[in-house]
């Protein structure tokens, strides 16, 4: 299979029945690869994020990958500490506990999530006080 990058344009066509991916060049070929495999090609890694069988391409995304895998606080979403990708639909988890796979190299992480609740005041009216 033809593997090449996806460029910032990639989806204005990527679904379209008619679209051969022959402006694309090539990055690299391989067999066996599906979308979601990590590939390392010439010492770099690649997220393969689509797979058209029909026209025989895929296209990768290039991703790092740390190999200390440290483990990670983030206050906002989800971020893989493998890859660096960040799930920007974090809110759509569980709100306990729970497994999560990356989207982009694969890795399987688990996460706890902790929700606070801010209370924000206003006084809309005061006691009546009574002078004795």
């Amino acid at each position: 299979m033809r593997v090449g990058l996806k460029n910032k344009d990639f989806y204005k066509h990527a679904f379209s029945m008619d679209y051969d991916y022959s402006d694309i060049p090539t990055l690299f070929e391989a067999d066996g690869i599906t979308c979601g495999d990590v590939v390392n090609f010439n010492g770099k890694h690649y997220a393969i994020c689509s797979t058209s069988t029909k026209h025989n391409f895929s296209a990768a995304e290039e991703i790092e990958i740390s190999d200390d895998g440290e483990d990670e606080v983030n206050d906002d979403n989800i971020k893989c500490p493998v890859c660096g990708k960040e799930n920007e639909d974090s809110w759509e988890c569980s709100n306990e506990s729970d497994d999560y796979e990356c989207g982009a190299c694969g890795s399987t992480l688990s996460y706890t999530s902790e929700i606070t609740r801010t209370f924000y005041i206003k006084v809309k009216s005061r006691p009546e006080i009574k002078v004795v």
